[in-house]
């Protein structure tokens, strides 16, 4: 039972006493209220319930509801632990190397993220360089798809850096309430963790950690990898994070040669996010095991079993995809991020894989029949010759070609050069045409000059004549001789040769015609009036 007299000092060892003390020193409680609260509290744990002080002071009547809102708020904010500029406000998550919080950059007026070295390891000269070179590490990759951090500090003997903040939750949180992930969803955040670390091996830096709890999902879906404190500067001749002989990483998802504690490169990271993409489809890494030594001689030595088999929701493209990534030996693993990106995108297009190299430890049956029916399919038949003729040829193969002795043909130049293919193919059509429409009409005139006493040459006199074209009027009897009158003088006009246009077999519509009164004639019919 906790026991204030009035006016003595009031320690700050919980936040029941400083709210006790606070009561006391603004005067909205006396030392003998507090403990009459406090006699509440212990007859209440005698029946099993939790009373806190704030509370039994409510119920007491000694303050009200709202105040005690108030003079919580107050505590908590008096209370909460500050390191430099940034207010601690609540802690996200733990690591192996210390804890991060959420907390209030006071100077720049926004969240960021906290990573606290913890104690233990603050003493060690290795891991306080390791966190060191996190931060700078961190610092340096400025990508999308990468956690940046801000600034590194220290107080009160506790070393901190300050990183991007990103709000929601990472992939292992998801996956303890999902169980599994759609293959595309899986390939979505997969294929922007490569990008990540694309970027990050183009500046030298290895990540040899990547897991799911490594890896956050920002409100808007972005990808973000988190927790370089294993990666390793591939150009740093300290090697300040390799301990020889023992192997750095989760064994759930550590590579072959990590296992082994052997030199690595970016393929490692590329097997550690197919054990990554495995555990998000079927919902469990690839080994499994309690102990870390039963799940590192599995990495080294043992298959997984095929995606597919696990979760029959799994295309095959997919599992041929895992099964690259996931191949022991790194030559036979995607050789770089950019090249499993473009395999990514062939599987989320519906394609099988394209690898990028010929030897495949992951190719099946299916794969090279598919590329046995890329080399056996026919190549696209070339164009007639008539049409390739008519297309624009190269300078040196103009200059090829020689024209013929003959300088005209029955269809025109055989140099295309000369003759413009529209005028070559459209002219003698346009030609005859033109000679069936003045034929035409020449024979509807000669009807109406010669009436009954016209037939064309070509049509039996023992079948009836051919439908007339002419109007109505047209087709009445042909007007008198009066139309032409007899005292009027004799025109001559310019007479118009229609020999080219006409088949010269027919003699009634032969010879020079002339325009009188309206009406196209002969002037032979003229000379016979």
């Amino acid at each position: 039972m906790l026991k204030i007299d009035h006016g003595s000092s009031v320690p700050d060892a919980s936040e029941e006493e400083a709210l006790a003390a606070y009561l006391i020193k603004t005067h909205m409680a006396e030392a003998r209220q507090i403990n009459d609260a406090s006699d509440a509290q212990k007859m209440a744990a005698e029946h099993g319930l939790k009373l806190p002080l704030a509370e039994a002071l409510v119920r007491l009547g000694v303050i009200t509801a709202n105040q005690r809102l108030t003079v919580e708020k107050v505590i908590h904010e008096e209370r909460s632990p500050q390191l430099g500029n940034y207010k601690i406000i609540k802690k996200l998550g733990s690591g192996a190397m210390g804890n991060v919080f959420l907390a209030e950059d006071t100077l720049a007026q926004r969240m960021v993220a906290l990573k606290v070295l913890s104690k233990t390891l603050a003493g060690s000269e290795e891991y306080l360089t390791r966190f060191r070179k996190e931060a700078q590490a961190m610092g340096r990759l400025n990508h999308v798809n990468i956690i940046s951090a801000f600034t590194v500090g220290e107080d009160k003997g506790k070393h901190f850096y300050v990183m991007e903040y990103c709000e929601g939750e990472s992939v292992d949180v998801l996956l303890k309430r999902q169980t599994t992930l759609s293959p595309g969803e899986a390939l979505q955040i997969i294929r922007q963790v490569a990008q990540g670390l694309e970027h990050a091996h183009e500046n030298n830096f290895i990540h040899r950690d990547i897991k799911p709890a490594n890896i956050m999902l920002a409100a808007d879906g972005a990808a973000k990898i988190l927790d370089l404190g294993l990666s390793k500067n591939i150009v740093d001749d300290d090697a300040y994070n390799t301990i020889a002989g023992v192997a750095v990483g989760t064994p759930h998802y550590m590579s072959p040669e990590q296992a082994c504690a052997k030199a690595v490169d970016g393929r490692a990271d590329i097997y550690s996010m197919g054990a990554t993409l495995y555990h998000l489809v079927c919902g469990r890494p690839p080994f499994l095991g309690t102990e870390r030594s039963v799940i590192i001689e599995q990495q080294v030595n043992s298959k997984a079993p095929k995606p597919s088999e696990i979760n029959p929701e799994v295309p095959e493209i997919v599992s041929l995809v895992i099964e690259r990534m996931l191949a022991k030996n790194p030559d036979d693993r995607y050789q770089n991020c950019s090249s499993l990106i473009a395999d990514i995108d062939q599987v989320m297009n519906g394609r099988s894989p394209k690898f990028d190299s010929p030897e495949s430890a992951c190719a099946d049956v299916e794969l090279k029949s598919s590329s046995i029916r890329e080399k056996v399919t026919p190549a696209p038949k070339s164009p007639p010759p008539t049409r390739t003729a008519n297309k624009v040829a190269p300078p040196s193969a103009v200059k090829e070609i020689k024209p013929p002795k003959e300088k005209h043909t029955a269809k025109g130049s055989a140099n295309p050069a000369q003759n413009k293919p529209a005028k070559q193919k459209t002219s003698p059509v346009l030609l005859v045409l033109a000679g069936l429409i003045f034929a035409a009409g020449a024979a509807m005139l000669a009807y109406a000059v010669f009436g009954e006493d016209y037939a064309a040459p070509a049509q039996p006199f023992n079948q009836p004549a051919p439908v007339k074209l002419l109007p109505p009027a047209a087709n009445a009897a042909p007007p008198p001789a009066a139309a032409v009158p007899p005292s009027a003088p004799a025109v001559q006009p310019a007479a118009i040769n229609l020999i080219p246009f006409i088949e010269t077999k027919r003699d009634g519509i032969l010879g020079n015609w002339q325009v009188t009164n309206g009406a196209l004639i002969t002037s032979q019919f003229i000379s016979s009036r």
